[in-house]
């Protein structure tokens, strides 16, 4: 995990599809709230390749600068262990979301919505937080978190301990034992 100090950059990761029940609008619209408020922040979008274009006609007239790439499945959990937080701000039609077990494992706190199964693998004030679908709680979540880095590295430390919780083999071993 990274530890971060107030005054580094702040990466805000987005590993989602860009549509607009996963949040895409609203992860956008906060970042520019935190810009416009004076965060030094690094949004990253990871998409879909065939959202590419309509990403950047998105945030071409946008005042904060956005990294968008495409990983492959192989280079996500180096993005994860590099941001400062992970964002899954889902408005309906949630199971148990990849991004943010993916996000957790890697040792990166998710701040999610309380849609589908989200609540179920973030534990409030452990391993990041649940918040209303709303930019404002969004924005005030994220700016307490950069004013008190070490919320934030709590948060990461504890996320390594759900590791096995969340393990592939472990979720495996389970599946095979119901069959």
């Amino acid at each position: 995990y990274v530890e971060w100090k107030k005054g580094d950059p702040v990466v805000l990761l987005y590993p989602r599809r860009m549509v607009k029940h996963r949040g895409f609008d609203m992860f956008i619209n906060m970042c520019e709230k935190l810009y416009a408020l004076g965060y030094h922040i690094k949004p990253v979008l990871a998409i879909e390749v065939e959202a590419h274009e309509r990403a950047l006609n998105i945030v071409k007239n946008c005042k904060c600068k956005y990294e968008i790439i495409h990983p492959k499945m192989n280079e996500i959990s180096k993005l994860y262990s590099q941001a400062f937080l992970t964002y899954v701000p889902t408005m309906w039609s949630e199971g148990t979301s990849l991004s943010a077990i993916e996000s957790i494992c890697s040792g990166c706190p998710a701040l999610v919505t309380d849609v589908g199964g989200l609540g179920n693998i973030v534990i409030p004030d452990y391993n990041g937080d649940i918040l209303p679908y709303s930019v404002e709680a969004f924005v005030c979540k994220t700016a307490k978190l950069i004013e008190y880095p070490e919320i934030r590295n709590r948060w990461s430390q504890n996320c390594q301990n759900l590791r096995e919780a969340f393990d592939v083999k472990r979720w495996n071993e389970k599946v095979e034992s119901i069959i």
